[in-house]
C-alpha cells in the first residue's frame, strides 16, 4: 500500500521533503520553470484563439498581453486571499516587489469592498 503521508513518502531511499522547500521563494523569480509555464500558456491560448497563427509573432504578442491583463485583473483577488490568510503587507509587498505602504495603498479599496474584517485592510496593520 502506498502512503500519502508526506513524512513517509520516499523514492528509492530519497526523502521528497529534503529536496523541495516547504514554502515558496520570498520574491518573484524569472527562471526556466516560469519560462516553461509561460511558453505553454502562450501556445495554449494561441491554439484556442487562432490555431492557424501558431508561431506568428503578433499572435504570440496577443497571447502574452492577454495573459498579462488576466494576471493584473486577478492580482487584487490574490492579494485579498493572502491577507485573509493573515499574510503581512510586508510579505505581500515582497512578492509584488514594491513597498508595503504601496501594496496597501494599491489594494485597500478592493479589500474594503469585499472584506468583512476591517483588521485585514487596516493600513496600520502588519
Amino acid at each position: 500500500m502506498i502512503s500519502h503521508d508526506p513524512a513517509e513518502i520516499r523514492i528509492q531511499g530519497f526523502d521528497i521533503l529534503d529536496c523541495h522547500p516547504i514554502t515558496h521563494p520570498d520574491r518573484p523569480l524569472v527562471d526556466d520553470h516560469s519560462a516553461a509555464v509561460l511558453q505553454d500558456a502562450i501556445v495554449e491560448l494561441t491554439l484556442f484563439r487562432s490555431p492557424t497563427a501558431l508561431g506568428d509573432g503578433l499572435a504570440d504578442l496577443h497571447a502574452m498581453v492577454s495573459l498579462l491583463a488576466q494576471i493584473n485583473a486577478w492580482l487584487p483577488i490574490v492579494v485579498a486571499t493572502a491577507r485573509s490568510q493573515r499574510h503581512s503587507w510586508a510579505e505581500i509587498a515582497s512578492q509584488l516587489e514594491i513597498a508595503p505602504a504601496t501594496a496597501r495603498r494599491r489594494h485597500r479599496d478592493y479589500l474594503f469592498s469585499i472584506c468583512p474584517d476591517p483588521a485585514l485592510v487596516d493600513p496600520l496593520s502588519s
